[in-house]
């Protein structure tokens, strides 16, 4: 067995007093007794009988779902409500709804996005402090949140339309919060009840799904009360009763109120708290452990966990992206049966399509704990089902939409609401909070149901850029996603006790999962990834048995060593912790060293070795600086323009999007302007598949940069954009819709050498100035004149179609069609030009980084099991250690992408009050203009960011704050500023934000990921927080859609301020700081020492507030920190004792 406090000891203490205890009682066992706690059921009250009459029998049947439920139940009425609503709202505020002329247009999304993104932040929160607070208090606080947000969505109204539907918006979000907290306590409880019932236990599922059903009942039921109300009001048909339609609409959410206050007096008075969640405090107080998250234990649920929790999000994401298209069904189903259809038909139309999707409910309840279905067959079932219906919708898409063909478009309608339901709606639902252990299991299902609506959020955003066949085809292939998901990484634990789960997760917090044998690793149980992973070759059902306490043999004469050790010897520890020996010897230091047959030697002191490499320093002369001054110019540009050409040609061709679009608009009027060939929102179709492929290069270069090294990182981003630029130049078609379906296309490929291009130039411009001591004090200087060849790439690209456009006397209109197809090919075959000559320099003139090198080879010298990659591990390392670190990096880049969102909103307001009339050469002289004005501000940031006078974070914090006041003053005095008096004013603004943007975050956003992140991880760092920036600009291009003017520049102005905030409180400022020093630290991370780190990466001053908060400053012991000494073995004494 294991005796925790001697294990302790022996892996924590650094001056190694490994005694013997003299003990075998099993109360000193911290895990034996955690288990022993833990597998008790619950704490004895008996379950209340079954009642001998059938009839009563049922009701109980009933009652055992159907109150716990009654959250879902709540959930479902108000949210569906809106869908059910909008069409009365059309006609009684029209002038809102439909004419949009006291409204934004978009006001039903408005609605939706905002209750959405409250339901988002509920799911992440109060799932979170439901695994904290307990379920029945998370209860109480969902269900109090909800009658919060109930209320004021009943009382909502104002002095006109626009007031009350602002009111209306805002609301939601608070009933929002407390729906999104009801999916994971809802579904962790009604778990959790089965499982702490032996009469439930073996029909878990069943619980779950039944408690969920109770959300296709609410959708019925809403949908009733609405008909019922019309009903009683005669409103049949045209012409409708406003005020009826009023008493309706808010008379519908009253009724909602009556069992969502209900069940909240009942979980305040008559719920009791779940026996498995009390049992897990008991285990862990057991072992001696806290009784919250923390963020070690996130650490190890992310290393152990983490393919469960990817398989359970993102199979919820295509599921919601796939159901958006039972969606399209709807409008077009009932306009095709009937063309007229009334308020009430359209009505009693979805009441029917939700009756049939209710039984699908009950079929999955009845099915899903059979030996012969189970979890995963009911979800690959499903998403099958969706993958063979949308196909056959996006093959047949005109034929169906024919009268002729109206039964079969039935058909399909119905089926696949069925199969929705039973299938991964009723599984996803069940199996993030079923696979997850129960002291993290809420977090876990709120982590994956916010990801799942996400998913809706995003197919929103998507489909509204396709057109209505394209839309089926997406949500086909998401089936078909969702399958290969569910098969590669959802295990099916159908039978399976939550307690062995529970068991697992203990073995994981002693440190010892593989030392736990039982059902929770039983292949059978295991997904196929899991399988291949090896976690099945632990089981071993014959030696496994709840964990006994520690013996120690007595009468036994054993040496014990008071051995004081100076430094690590990593060989003794690993024994020390790893080996099943509960005595540990004198003999043992002599043991490891003789294993490799020799007496000690510096040599054998792996971490010795890795610091001795890490810490040398590139042999390679630097080239002397010429004499000349002139020419010492010219080494000087060279040494940024090079390297950075990379951003120039990103720039270059991202930009011209922008730049270009006006003169489209021109050439290609019937696809760009009337949209008579292509969708309306073309333009964003581009941006976005662009986008798109940058994201996914930052993420997935940005990881690859990290194990084949810099140069050829280099070398695979510059390839990948020549590819994509030249099918951009080449891009054509028979007619103007198939020639910007291929630019379009082509624009994704060469978004992912962008992306790719982001982490690898910053990496590479920090380890190049880290490699060369004339560039060591300059290295923020260095990266960030990198970076400006951003700047410097718009403004050339700005410039070349200037110049070609006045080649061609294009300075007015008429234009010449063929005058404009010549310039925008033929800046982009320009672009191409620089492009292919940075790939030729990247092939046979660029030497690897010095500082990756020494990296692979410190790794080497650890021994490091082909430390070359990324493993899981060392990611559970680098999240538990450096995710506040991650976090404020990309979180900050996410505000200043939302918030520069607001700085382009003030270019076409300018230009128009500015020149009103301004030609096609005009509008892109002033884009020139604002461009150049930006280019002064990388250089300020350049020159300024490497002195202690002010530094990266200073510059950050300084640039956020402008952002603040100047989006702050526009959207106080926006009506002024939209003025011809107020022109002067309102061009110092767009200029002085331009300039901030750029001596500000935007070249600290990109400085700060590469440089605060190991070398090991650099370019994979760098690109996590890219890629979440680019989202950032994806999310307000969304949001910004949805609300006025004045709205974004509200929004923008407090994205400035929450970039203050989270600058202020995460992001360190390491002005000075050698990169070696961070290296060395993560050297200790890996070998398991950090707290024995106390090097100038853990001085206070290059710490953020929250890591000197946390305690790291604490570390800092500049007197006592030395290069690593090998160990050295002294024995004091050697006492004989007899038991």
């Amino acid at each position: 067995g294991w005796h925790a406090a001697v294990v302790n000891k022996m892996a924590n203490a650094k001056n190694a007093d490994v005694l013997e205890t003299g003990k075998s009682e099993s109360d000193d066992d911290k895990v034996y007794q955690a288990e022993k706690s833990l597998c008790q059921l619950d704490d004895g009250t008996p379950e209340a009988p079954l009642h001998s009459n059938a009839i009563i029998r049922f009701f109980q049947f009933l009652g055992s779902f159907m109150i716990p439920g009654m959250g879902m139940f709540s959930e479902a009425y108000f949210v569906f409500a809106v869908g059910n609503l909008s069409a009365l709202w059309k006609v009684e505020y029209a002038n809102c709804w439909t004419k949009h002329l006291t409204c934004p247009v978009k006001l039903s999304d408005s609605i939706t996005y905002t209750q959405v993104c409250g339901i988002i932040f509920g799911q992440i929160v109060l799932g979170f402090f439901a695994d904290r607070i307990g379920r029945k208090w998370g209860s109480v606080l969902t269900a109090a949140t909800m009658v919060v947000g109930g209320i004021l969505i009943v009382v909502s109204n104002g002095p006109n339309d626009r007031s009350l539907w602002a009111m209306f918006t805002a609301v939601q979000f608070i009933f929002g919060i407390g729906v999104g907290g009801e999916y994971p306590v809802a579904s962790t409880s009604a778990n959790e009840r089965a499982e702490s019932s032996a009469r439930l236990q073996k029909r878990r599922g069943e619980t779950v799904v039944l408690t969920f059903s109770m959300q296709g009942v609410g959708n019925v039921v809403n949908t009733a009360v609405i008909i019922a109300i019309m009903a009683g009001y005669h409103q049949y048909g045209k012409p409708y009763s406003n005020h009826a339609l009023e008493v309706t609409w808010r008379l519908s959410y009253a009724i909602g109120l009556i069992p969502l206050i209900g069940i909240l007096i009942y979980r305040v008075f008559g719920l009791r708290e779940s026996a498995v969640w009390t049992k897990k405090r008991e285990a862990l107080k057991a072992m001696g452990g806290s009784k919250g998250v923390q963020w070690r234990k996130l650490g190890l649920l992310v290393y152990y966990y983490w393919h469960r929790n990817l398989g359970t999000s993102m199979s919820w994401f295509v599921w919601d992206f796939a159901f958006y298209g039972n969606k399209l069904f709807q409008g077009t189903f009932i306009k095709i049966i009937n063309p007229t259809a009334s308020l009430i038909q359209v009505l009693q139309w979805t009441l029917l399509n939700s009756s049939v999707a209710l039984v699908g409910y009950y079929f999955s309840a009845f099915t899903i704990d059979k030996p012969w279905m189970g979890r995963v067959k009911i979800q690959v079932m499903g998403f099958a089902w969706m993958f063979v219906l949308f196909l056959i919708c996006a093959v047949h898409y005109n034929e169906l939409r024919t009268p002729k063909y109206i039964h079969t478009f039935q058909f399909l309608y119905y089926f696949s609401s069925f199969w929705g339901q039973f299938g991964p709606n009723a599984t996803t639902w069940l199996l993030p909070a079923e696979l997850a252990p129960t002291e993290v299991r809420s977090m876990c299902h709120g982590f994956s149901a916010a990801v799942g609506k996400a998913g809706a959020l995003v197919a929103g955003v998507v489909f509204n850029m396709v057109d209505n066949r394209a839309k089926f085809w997406i949500s086909a292939f998401c089936g078909l996603a969702g399958m290969v998901l569910t098969v590669i990484v959802i295990p099916d634990i159908t039978g399976l006790d939550l307690r062995e789960g529970d068991r697992r997760w203990l073995a994981v917090l002693n440190g010892h999962h593989d030392h736990y044998h039982g059902e929770a690793v039983n292949p059978k149980y295991l997904s196929l990834f899991e399988r291949m992973l090896g976690y099945g070759k632990l089981y071993r059902p014959e030696t496994d048995g709840h964990q006994g306490p520690a013996k120690v043999e007595p009468a036994k004469v054993v040496d014990v060593a008071v051995a004081k050790v100076e430094g690590w010897h990593a060989a003794v520890v690993r024994k020390m912790a790893n080996e099943k020996e509960p005595v540990v010897t004198a003999n043992m230091f002599a043991a490891a060293d003789a294993e490799a047959g020799k007496g000690y030697d510096p040599d054998d002191d792996k971490v010795y070795q890795a610091e001795k490499s890490l810490c040398q320093l590139d042999e390679t002369p630097e080239a002397p600086l010429h004499s000349n001054a002139i020419i010492r110019f010219f080494q000087f540009l060279g040494s940024f323009m090079i390297p950075g050409m990379g951003m120039f040609s990103e720039a270059y061709f991202v930009f011209a999007v922008g730049n270009l679009s006006a003169l489209w608009k021109v050439e290609y009027a019937d696809c760009w302007t009337k949209h008579l060939s292509c969708p309306v929102k073309l333009s964003d179709s581009i941006t976005y598949t662009q986008v798109c492929g940058i994201i996914f290069g930052q993420m997935v270069l940005g990881f690859f940069a990290d194990r084949i090294g810099r140069k050829w990182g280099s070398v695979l981003t510059a390839a990948t954009m020549v590819v994509g630029g030249i099918l951009i130049v080449v891009s054509n078609g028979p007619n103007d819709r198939s020639l910007w379906a291929m630019f379009t296309a082509v624009q994704f490929i060469f978004g992912i050498g962008v992306g790719g291009e982001y982490p690898v130039a910053s990496t590479s411009a920090n380890e190049r100035a880290e490699s060369s001591a004339r560039l060591q004090k300059r290295r923020g200087e260095t990266v960030v004149l990198t970076f400006s060849m951003q700047g410097v790439g718009n403004v050339v690209n700005t410039a070349v179609i200037i110049a070609i456009m006045a080649g061609y006397h294009q300075y007015g209109k008429p234009y010449s069609k063929h005058a404009l197809e010549v310039t925008w090919r033929l800046s982009y075959a320009i672009g191409l030009i620089p492009l292919i000559g940075i790939l030729i320099y990247r092939v046979f003139g660029l030497r690897e980084s010095a500082v990756w090198e020494k990296k692979r080879e410190a790794l080497k010298a650890m021994g490091g099991d082909k430390n070359t990659g990324v493993q899981w591990r060392k990611f559970g390392l680098l999240m538990y250690y450096y995710w506040h670190r991650n976090f404020g990096t990309a979180m900050s880049w996410f505000v200043w992408d939302f918030a520069f969102y607001g700085n382009k909103l003030f270019q076409g307001t300018f230009i128009k009050i500015i020149n009103p009339t301004a030609s096609l050469i005009q509008v892109l002289q002033w884009t020139l203009l604002n461009s150049s004005v930006a280019l002064v501000g990388y250089y300020f940031s350049a020159f300024t960011v490497d002195k202690p006078w002010m530094g990266r974070v200073r510059i950050q914090v300084m640039g956020f704050a402008w952002m603040f006041v100047l989006f702050l003053i526009c959207a106080v005095h926006y009506n002024e500023l939209r003025t011809p008096k107020y022109i002067h004013t309102f061009q110092f603004l767009y200029y002085f934000s331009s300039f901030w943007g750029q001596f500000g975050p935007n070249a600290t956003t990109w400085l700060l990921p590469a440089e605060l992140a190991p070398t090991e991880v650099r370019s994979m760092c760098h690109g996590f927080s890219a890629a979440v920036g680019k989202a950032g600009a994806l999310v307000a291009g969304v949001v910004f859609n949805l609300v006025d003017n004045r709205a974004k520049f509200w929004i923008s102005a407090f994205c400035g301020l929450a970039g203050v905030v989270l600058t202020v409180l995460v992001i360190p400022d390491i002005t000075g700081l050698d990169l070696r020093e961070g290296d060395r630290r993560w050297l200790a991370v890996l070998n398991g020492h950090h707290d024995h780190y106390h090097g100038e990466a853990v001085n206070p001053k290059y710490l953020s507030l929250f890591e000197r908060l946390l305690g790291y400053g604490k570390l800092y012991s500049p007197e006592a920190e030395v290069y690593l000494a090998p160990a050295k073995v002294v024995d004091d004494e050697v006492e004989t004792k007899v038991e």
